[in-house]
């Protein structure tokens, strides 16, 4: 029928997306370093957990959508997490046109509450799940495309969500990450799961993946290849790495937000901290994916959302600078 022939469509042209994005990572400066809309694919449906919006209300699907309100097939999805009704928090480089492009877009569609795209392309969303247009989208002021330190960015909904069991709100974490070990955490994101088999089911759906996460080690060699030190990081070999469309999921430990997918770099040896040397896959297991802490920028998260102030965080959140960031 009309509606099989336009997913397979979209399918077809996120293969295409997919190519593209492929032929310019050969071209970039930065070949080692991929933000998750740039990603190779590989198999790791089997480190993947297909969940529900109950059990994590607050992860929503971004899309990047035309004037007209037309969705942009399959070339501009995204994560996040709901913060309030009318904020969602995500990666400063899903606001971009493209992973090459320093021109920003400004129409997204935020899907909570649903599955996957399918159900916004079938018109079949479930009971609970809502819609919004964005208002206003804001990457951090700092931030620059093609680089990636002070990659975060707000995006305010036109109209508010209606909180329920299956869209909900999380906090985000109020005191810097101090674990010295690795700490089970997990991400909700909508991305791909391409292998060398068909996985119409995960791909572009809600999955959860857990991840074993401490701050990074290596933080000079990862200053002098990211521009930032101050990373969160999975450990490797036991993380098969975000991909595309994760970019800004939540990365949630202990019931709060506590950085945002940003990354994933190849890894040769983690214990000479040597990086690089090809294009880091999903699913490898030299791959390492890093996060954005949160905590770091709470001051200009909450000068925009404005539902807390810096009472609620340490002082080292709220004071927090890239300049004063220890390296070691």
């Amino acid at each position: 029928d009309r509606q099989n022939l336009l997913f397979g469509y979209m399918n077809l042209l996120a293969k295409l997306c997919l190519l593209l994005f492929w032929i310019t990572n050969a071209y970039s400066k930065i070949s080692s370093v991929n933000h998750s809309h740039r990603f190779s694919q590989k198999a790791r449906e089997d480190a993947l957990i297909t969940t529900t919006p109950q059990q994590n209300p607050y992860a929503v699907m971004i899309l990047k959508i035309k004037i007209t309100g037309m969705i942009i097939p399959l070339c501009g999805v995204c994560s996040g997490s709901l913060l309030t009704p009318d904020w969602v928090l995500t990666a400063a480089h899903c606001l971009y046109k493209d992973n090459m492009s320093c021109e920003r877009h400004h129409a997204f569609l935020i899907y909570a509450g649903g599955n996957s795209v399918e159900e916004l392309v079938r018109g079949s969303m479930p009971e609970g799940a809502q819609k919004s247009p964005s208002s206003l989208d804001l990457p951090h002021p700092k931030y620059k495309n093609l680089e990636n330190y002070y990659d975060i960015a707000l995006i305010k909904v036109k109209y508010p969500f209606n909180l329920s069991s299956v869209i909900g709100t999380i906090p985000i974490a109020t005191q810097p990450w101090v674990e010295k070990d690795y700490v089970s955490c997990k991400t909700t994101a909508f991305g791909l799961a391409y292998s060398d088999k068909s996985t119409p089911d995960l791909d572009l759906t809600r999955k959860t993946q857990s991840s074993l996460v401490s701050l990074c080690r290596c933080r000079r060699e990862l200053k002098s290849i990211t521009g930032a030190s101050n990373w969160l990081c999975s450990l490797p070999e036991e993380d098969h790495g975000i991909c595309w469309g994760d970019s800004g999921g939540g990365l949630v430990c202990d019931g709060r937000l506590v950085g945002t997918n940003t990354l994933i770099l190849h890894v040769t040896n983690i214990y000479k901290c040597t990086f690089g040397g090809t294009n880091p896959k999903c699913g490898s297991k030299n791959t390492m994916s890093m996060f954005t802490e949160v905590c770091n920028h709470a001051r200009w998260i909450y000068s925009h959302v404005g539902t807390l102030n810096r009472t609620h965080f340490s002082k080292e959140c709220w004071d927090w600078r890239e300049s004063h960031a220890s390296i070691s």
